[in-house]
């Protein structure tokens, strides 16, 4: 057997595709005949579904197994569009001993809108893994998913029959049921669609007659094979009790939103990726993370108010807005000491506090407008600052008094100040950015950030 051996699980699907893969495959087909030399006809299990065909495999060839072994569906495009360019065999040769290879069970699940949470990279490629709790419920990135909720009813319906009147968890009845090793209030790591790449030393953790039992009571458990599916890693014994102080709360409540351009950004090596977003209009940053690019335009303002609107159904507890280089506005560079600092807001603070005590016309013309900024032409927005800011921050402030003024752009936020406007609201002020790469709004917003979440109510 070769040292590579893709496996592939059919049913119905069109397998024409496999012609593009560069390495050994071996498709595991239980539907209709197909003409492919490099093809085993089993029967199908309805319950197991594609756990039937891993399952067999391990069972079958577990003391001549290849060196690297890929387990994926028939079609697995929609779990992961470059599945093709994945699967070389340098990439093969260089995944982790149990590596996902996944994205997602489809463009929609997980949610969008915080998928980008759970995004890791492999070689470039993008893998997703979630984590649930003790009810089954996503909990790291938090969102309603469909698919774990029906699992979650066939699970249960399986279970009560089997720890009758049982006070345990859900997560610990399905731990003891594939016997994994069970502590409480920890998470469960998983990824979709049953696609990873694996290893003899992790097959060889669980003895050949353990995978006979999960194929023997799977084939009678209703709904097994979606259940496995979450439970891989558990079922290899791996990551299948991750504690609450692994997932800090600051990376459940808490991200980085990053203004980049060509900023050098290693000092953002030091922050936890999963909490992190850049948001880059030119070079793109290579700090592994998420990284989204923006046409430059609008400034810091422009990333802060898109990354507002795009997520304003599904944000974080708090969030920290900076811009790529913090060094040149004075702020201490000591970068934990930087974060730690944002991250103190109390139960009674809405942001954090490192607003200057100033004038609004400060570094404005005697017609509150700023016509040039470091040798550049700024285009002018409609009206000076004073009429922006009452129409769109605070109307009732004097504004030839001091105000607070978050100079430079950075500043920490809690959620509940960025909902009390509407997303139509920063809507149009986002209209209002996409003029230029340098427009004068945004030193007007620069100088009304406290005052557009409301901080002085």
């Amino acid at each position: 057997m070769s040292d590579i051996l893709v496996v592939i699980s059919r049913y119905t699907e069109d397998i024409g595709w496999v012609s593009k893969l560069q390495v050994p495959y071996l498709i595991v087909n239980k539907g209709n005949s197909i003409n492919n030399v490099n093809s085993i006809n089993l029967p199908n299990s309805i319950n197991l579904r594609e756990a039937d065909t891993i399952l067999w495999f391990l069972i079958e060839y577990y003391h001549k197994l290849p060196k690297h072994t890929i387990f994926i569906q028939a079609n697995p495009f929609d779990h992961q569009p470059n599945i093709i360019e994945l699967l070389t065999s340098d990439n093969i040769l260089n995944m982790k001993e149990f590596q996902p290879l996944s994205i997602g069970y489809n463009k929609n699940i997980p949610d969008p809108k915080v998928k980008h949470i759970g995004i890791t990279k492999f070689n470039n490629f993008e893998i997703y893994e979630g984590y649930f709790d003790e009810n089954i419920n996503d909990i790291y990135p938090k969102y309603y998913d469909q698919g774990l909720t029906a699992i979650k009813n066939m699970a249960n319906a399986e279970m009560d029959k089997i720890f009758l009147n049982s006070k345990m968890s859900l997560r610990q009845k399905l731990y003891s049921f594939l016997d994994i090793p069970y502590e409480k209030d920890c998470f469960t790591k998983y990824s979709f669609c049953s696609m990873f790449h694996i290893s003899p030393n992790i097959i060889h953790r669980r003895s050949k007659e353990y995978y006979i039992k999960l194929k023997t009571v799977g084939d009678i458990f209703k709904g097994s094979g979606y259940i496995y599916e979450r439970f891989w890693e558990g079922i290899f014994l791996l990551n299948y009790n991750i504690k609450f102080k692994q997932i800090s709360k600051a990376e459940l409540d808490f991200e980085i939103v990053v203004a980049h351009y060509n900023e050098d950004l290693s000092w953002l090596s030091q922050f936890n990726k999963e909490s992190l977003i850049i948001y880059s209009k030119g070079k793109q940053a290579t700090i592994e993370c998420t990284n989204i690019i923006l046409p430059n335009v609008g400034r810091e303002s422009h990333t802060y108010l898109t990354y507002i609107i795009e997520r304003y159904e599904s944000l974080p507890e708090i969030i920290f807005f900076t811009q790529g280089n913090v060094t040149d506005h004075n702020i201490d560079t000591n970068y934990y000491s930087i974060l730690s600092n944002f991250l103190q807001l109390d139960k009674n603070q809405k942001a954090s506090k490192n607003y200057s005590f100033s004038r609004i016309n400060a570094g404005l013309d005697n017609t509150y407008h700023v016509k040039h900024y470091k040798g550049t032409t700024l285009t002018p927005f409609i009206n000076g600052c004073d009429e922006f800011f009452k129409k769109y921050a605070n109307s009732s402030i004097n504004i030839n008094n001091n105000i607070n003024i978050y100079y430079c752009a950075i500043f920490s936020v809690k959620k509940e100040a960025i909902l009390s406007r509407t997303k139509q609201y920063y809507k149009e002020l986002l209209d209002f950015h996409l003029v230029s790469s340098s427009p004068e709004i945004a030193h007007f917003m620069e100088r009304s950030w406290y005052y557009i979440f409301n901080l002085d109510k």
